[in-house]
């Protein structure tokens, strides 16, 4: 039985003239980055990579419309994210979001699991 490996991704991004989206083919899917044995340490190295993406992050580039990338609602998100950086913030204020270019490890986590935006991913693959 073949050993696994886990190889941490940095996900492509296209631009189309209004938005950066992923590609819709499998041919772009994304660049190595780094290869573990251990899936979960994989899975944190990933998960910190994708954090640490979101600093000074327009999200608004990123869809058409926010509630397309949005885990919750848009008022449970605005209420997540007026706790995590310290100031209230509107439903009109969260369609041009930008992430302050000031916060922690720990707020730009929190920030990444509010919306649905991997820029880093985990794939397994078979060692030899």
């Amino acid at each position: 039985m073949a050993k696994k490996a886990y190889v941490v991704i940095e996900r492509g991004y296209e631009y189309n003239d209004e938005i950066y989206h992923q590609p819709e083919t499998d041919d772009d899917c994304g660049k190595p980055e780094h290869v573990y044995f251990d899936q979960k340490k994989a899975l944190d190295v990933a998960q910190k990579l994708n954090s640490k993406f979101f600093s000074g992050l327009r999200l608004c580039e990123y869809c058409y419309g926010i509630d397309e990338i949005l885990v919750d609602e848009d008022e449970e998100t605005c209420q997540k994210l007026s706790e995590i950086i310290g100031k209230p913030l509107t439903k009109d204020e969260l369609e041009e979001f930008e992430v302050p270019e000031n916060l922690t490890e720990k707020q730009l986590e929190e920030i990444s699991k509010l919306f649905n935006l991997e820029f880093y991913s985990v794939v397994a693959v078979d060692a030899d």
